[in-house]
């Protein structure tokens, strides 16, 4: 199975940003001692995604590098960007699954995410290691 995304990011621009900037600076967020754009970002559901991107500053723009669309809003004064997959950055992943013979493909929502971690957690905890003994 191949895990593909039916959800998004939502990532606030630095303050002075342009609605209709390609690049979205965002500020540093430390995840783990690494700045993370994870970390600096939201995870939103697709449908919320796609229900702004009529409203957008830019309309839905393309990234060749990611092979991902993305869109800028306004939000409050503040320029926002939203990364997403959608059928022309999704179809590239289910022919590859295809191509590996995999058994299928699970659209993976941000709640599903969640659930199926505090899932794993639940059926394999974390080892602990053995308490050491004192030397007297």
């Amino acid at each position: 199975m191949l895990g593909v995304p039916w959800y998004g990011y939502r990532y606030e621009c630095v303050a002075g940003t342009s609605a209709t900037a390609t690049t979205c600076p965002i500020p540093q967020v430390p995840f783990r001692g690494i700045n993370c754009s994870d970390a600096a970002g939201s995870e939103v559901g697709l449908s919320d995604i796609l229900s702004r991107l009529p409203k957008s500053t830019t309309g839905r723009r393309w990234d060749d590098y990611q092979a991902a669309p993305y869109f800028n809003t306004v939000e409050g004064g503040t320029t926002v960007q939203y990364w997403y997959d959608d059928v022309q950055s999704l179809t590239p992943k289910y022919a590859r699954a295809r191509e590996l013979g995999l058994r299928g493909v699970l659209a993976a929502a941000f709640s599903l995410r969640r659930f199926l971690r505090a899932v794993l957690s639940a059926t394999f905890p974390p080892r602990r290691r053995p308490a050491t003994r004192s030397k007297r």
